[in-house]
Parts: structure tokens; C-alpha cells; sequence
């Protein structure tokens, strides 16, 4: 669940960016829906259910959060994101240490998204992974 200031706008950009389906809504609250089963839900910040989703007077969103949605259909999701102009992040690229292709997005809401194909989609390729001093890797 993430919060959103506009829950029909985030609703729409999921729904064309990413190719979920409009499921469930409440007031304000909307589940999204990919092959019939619910991948996010969706609910107004400012709401008695959830007081602290969001805090008062903090306007940023999306600060150390990332959605992660692993699809079959990589190719068609990364052309869906490009032909409804996505803020991209990152372009396709190989992931050498999860052995996945990824793209990355930022949504309406700031939040940053990766879409990535199944792993090993691309067979066993040898990407050398690189370690930076802090222990992450590039």
C-alpha cells in the first residue's frame, strides 16, 4: 500500500504505464490488479484509516521506497512506460547479479518503481559484479 495525493491520477498512470486493471475502490482507497490478483493498493494520504501514512506538514513522498514488480512480459511493460512517457530513471539494462533485465521509474507520486523480467530471462550470462567500498554493489 502506498499513499497518494491524488488517488485517481496514481490509479490511471498504474493502469497505463504499468498495465494494471482497475480492481476494488472504497473511499479513498483502490485496489490495482494484474492477472486478476491485487499488486498494489492505492489510498489517499490524508484519511482517518491510516493517519500515519503520511506526516503532517512533510510533503515528500516516495524518500527510501522502492516498488518492485517482477513481470513476463518485460518488453511490453517497458514499451507501455516509453510510450506513455514514464519518467525514466534508469533504461533497460542487465542486472549481472540477479540475472534479470530491469528498468526503473519514478511514478506521480515521486515513488521510484523497477520493473524487472524473470530472473535468468536472458540465460546465464557472466556480468562481472562490482563491489563499492560501503559493501553495495554497482
Amino acid at each position: 500500500m502506498i499513499a497518494v495525493r491524488d488517488i485517481n491520477a496514481a490509479s490511471n498512470w498504474y493502469q497505463q504505464v504499468l498495465g494494471f486493471e482497475w480492481g476494488k475502490a472504497a473511499d479513498g482507497y483502490q485496489a490495482l490488479l494484474l492477472g486478476g490478483e491485487v499488486v498494489l493498493q492505492l489510498q489517499c494520504g490524508q484519511t482517518d484509516r491510516y493517519p500515519y501514512l503520511v506526516v503532517p506538514g512533510n510533503e515528500s513522498r516516495g524518500h527510501g521506497v522502492v516498488l518492485w514488480f517482477e513481470t513476463p512480459y518485460f518488453d511490453d511493460a517497458a514499451a507501455r512506460a516509453r510510450e506513455n512517457g514514464a519518467e525514466i530513471l534508469e533504461p533497460v539494462h542487465y542486472n549481472g547479479q540477479a540475472h534479470h533485465r530491469e528498468i526503473l521509474l519514478r511514478d506521480l507520486e515521486g515513488h521510484v518503481i523497477v520493473l524487472a523480467s524473470p530472473y535468468g530471462d536472458l540465460g546465464d550470462m557472466k556480468v562481472p559484479v562490482h563491489t563499492h567500498r560501503n559493501g553495495c554493489y554497482e
